[in-house]
C-alpha cells in the first residue's frame, strides 16, 4: 500500500495479528491517499490487516471512501470469526471480524452475514450501472 519495502516501514516481521496494538505508521502515505488527492473514489472490499488498534489506522482514515471486510490476517468463511489464543488469559478469545466503514474511520460490525460464505457476502458489494458507476454498499444503496 505504501510502495516501500516492508523493512522501510517497520513491518518486516510479518503481518499484524488480531489484538496486536500496531499498524503501518501514518506518516507513510498509502496509494489510496495519493489517489484521493487526484480526485479518485477509492473502495476496499476484503482483507485489511494493516492495523486497526487506532482509528487512524482504519481504511477510511487511510484514503478509502468505503471499506467492507475483515481487519485481521484471516477470518472464518462462514461465521466471520476471529478466534485467537490469548496468551495472558490462557484461552481462546472469540469475536466477529466483519466490518463496514463509510468515511472517517467509523467502523460498524456486520452481524447479519452469519452463515453466509465470505465470497458471497463480499460480492454483494458491487458497482452498479444504475448508479452511473457509483459503488453500492452491502445494503445496495449508492454511496459514491
Amino acid at each position: 500500500m505504501t510502495g516501500y519495502y516492508p523493512f522501510r516501514v517497520g513491518t518486516q516481521n510479518g503481518v499484524f495479528l488480531h489484538m496486536e496494538p500496531a499498524g503501518v505508521p501514518t506518516f507513510f502515505p498509502f496509494l489510496s491517499e495519493n489517489m484521493k488527492q487526484l480526485d479518485y473514489s477509492t473502495y476496499l472490499v476484503g482483507k485489511w490487516h494493516l492495523g486497526y488498534c487506532k482509528k487512524e489506522f482504519l481504511p477510511t482514515n487511510r484514503g478509502f471512501d468505503y471499506f467492507y471486510g475483515f481487519y485481521g490476517p484471516q477470518t472464518g468463511y462462514f461465521n466471520h470469526s476471529a478466534d485467537q489464543y490469548h496468551r495472558e488469559l490462557r484461552r481462546v478469545v472469540k469475536g466477529l471480524d466483519l466490518f463496514e466503514e463509510v468515511g472517517s474511520g467509523k467502523s460498524v460490525p456486520d452481524f447479519s452475514q452469519n452463515g453466509v460464505y465470505s465470497t458471497v457476502s463480499r460480492t454483494t458489494c458491487c458497482f452498479h450501472e444504475t448508479c452511473l458507476g457509483s459503488f453500492h454498499g452491502c445494503d445496495n444503496e449508492c454511496i459514491g
